[in-house]
């Protein structure tokens, strides 16, 4: 779809949203809450079948994640996988204060049920300039079950998730760890190819032939990270690429649609009415009028 609107100005700017990432992020919160700051308070380890993250909002401590002890301090933020055995304990000149959520029903592709990470990641994160707006959200989680008005669980829930995706862009930015998102190279494989090729007959049989993938597998692959079918991702880029060439060029309408990869002019035309709403040269003649 075509977004029309007016040109921007320094007065009127448009931000236009692209989906980037395709994975199911719909976990239900079980229940959110917080640790008070008491000198030597520590739990028994245990485990959950559930996520459970947490978030130190002041002090410093100790976690045990399968009987090793880790440091952790202000800003952390802690994330135990089901099954994991955990439990926290304060530093006696500094007590920890911690803000805590469990959710359950959590699926991220590729991930078993309820994991935020793979098993391999590191558990322990800072926070950074993230902090404080941790310290916020959480809180409001809180202040939204001691209210319990109307929809407080829903906008709970809503918070929960704004979480996690600011805690998935945190560990998908440090240095130590591979992209959590997009890095999957037989995607990026892919897309390099049909980003290369696209002004060519494509069809997905060649572009898995020069891959080296499976057609049913590229395909499900390629829908589920980039958020369309190979088929209408290929026709953005030729439309994108017709349109430049309508605006910047004197080109004819048959030899540019040759070059983004439809060989017969009245095809390309029909598909870039359909597409556009107008014809290649009402398209060109309308935007230069504009």
């Amino acid at each position: 779809m075509e977004i029309l609107h007016r040109y921007d100005s320094a007065e009127r700017q448009h931000y236009l949203f692209r989906h980037h990432y395709a994975f199911k992020l719909k976990p239900r919160l079980l229940y959110t809450g917080d640790l008070k700051k008491r000198e030597g308070w520590s739990e028994k380890p245990h485990r959950h079948a559930f996520c459970e993250i947490i978030f130190i909002a002041d002090g410093s401590g100790h976690v045990i994640i399968e009987k090793e002890e880790y440091d952790v301090k202000r800003g952390d933020i802690i994330i135990y996988n089901p099954g994991v055995l955990h439990a926290e304990k304060s530093s006696e000149s500094e007590p920890l204060e911690i803000k805590f959520m469990a959710l359950d029903r959590l699926e991220i592709t590729d991930l078993p049920k309820n994991h935020l990470l793979p098993p391999e990641y590191d558990f322990i994160y800072s926070a950074g300039e993230y902090a404080d707006l941790f310290q916020e959200k959480f809180n409001q989680m809180s202040a939204e079950f001691e209210i319990s008005d109307v929809f407080y669980v829903e906008i709970a829930e809503s918070i929960a998730r704004t979480l996690v995706m600011y805690i998935l862009r945190i560990i998908d930015h440090c240095k130590e760890n591979s992209s959590l998102f997009g890095s999957n190279k037989n995607f990026n494989l892919a897309l390099q190819y049909i980003n290369e090729n696209y002004r060519n007959e494509l069809s997905l049989e060649t572009i898995a032939s020069n891959c080296f993938l499976n057609k049913y597998y590229l395909s499900h692959l390629f829908t589920r990270l980039q958020g369309m079918s190979i088929g209408k991702y290929i026709l953005s880029l030729r439309m994108s690429e017709a349109k430049r060439r309508l605006l910047n060029t004197n080109d004819s309408v048959a030899l540019i649609g040759n070059s983004v990869g439809f060989h017969d002019t009245g095809h390309f035309c029909r598909i870039f009415k359909k597409e556009t709403g107008l014809t290649p040269l009402q398209y060109r003649k309308h935007n230069v009028n504009q």
